[in-house]
């Protein structure tokens, strides 16, 4: 259940909740197979499917997300996707990449985002530190306008 309020809000100004529902199945130890739904209301619809797939070191994730309304042609339902990959090259060392992609067909290419990821994971201390570092390349809107982003980050764990 969510308060659809957004990150970082500690209120729900509306009193109104989504709630989802989501089933996960593990066919063998290295797969696992998703789904989601949810209504939004009477109107709307959002679900979504996942695969995960974890073997020697590497890690292989995908998952699709769609939102439908009620009397509104399939082909204009928002939509998006991304695949990450993430592999150890060292014990501490793991290296990823993503690639993503939303639209929102209604409105158009200028909602469009595609975005590329690229970084390395480092712990030094297993599940205890680890330093994120990550560039990220996204393009946005009708032209595709490119934002490049590069992000370092420290998590310790007590």
């Amino acid at each position: 259940m969510f308060n659809g309020e957004g990150a970082n809000s500690t209120v729900n100004r509306d009193s109104t909740a989504l709630f989802v529902g989501r089933l996960v199945a593990r066919p063998i130890a290295q797969l696992a197979l998703g789904g989601s739904v949810t209504h939004e209301g009477p109107d709307s619809m959002r679900w979504g499917a996942d695969v995960n797939l974890e073997d020697l070191g590497g890690i292989v994730r995908a998952e699709y997300v769609t939102r439908h309304r009620k009397g509104r042609d399939v082909e204009l339902d928002d939509y998006g996707w991304y695949v990450f990959a993430g592999f150890r090259v060292l014990p501490p060392v793991q290296l990823i990449a993503r690639q993503e992609d939303f639209r929102r067909p209604l409105r158009g290419d200028r909602s469009r985002v595609t975005a590329t990821t690229l970084g390395v994971n480092v712990e030094p201390v297993p599940n205890r530190v680890r330093f994120l570092f990550e560039g990220v390349r996204r393009r946005a809107g009708v032209d595709l306008r490119r934002t490049d982003t590069y992000i370092g980050q420290v998590q310790v764990r007590f």
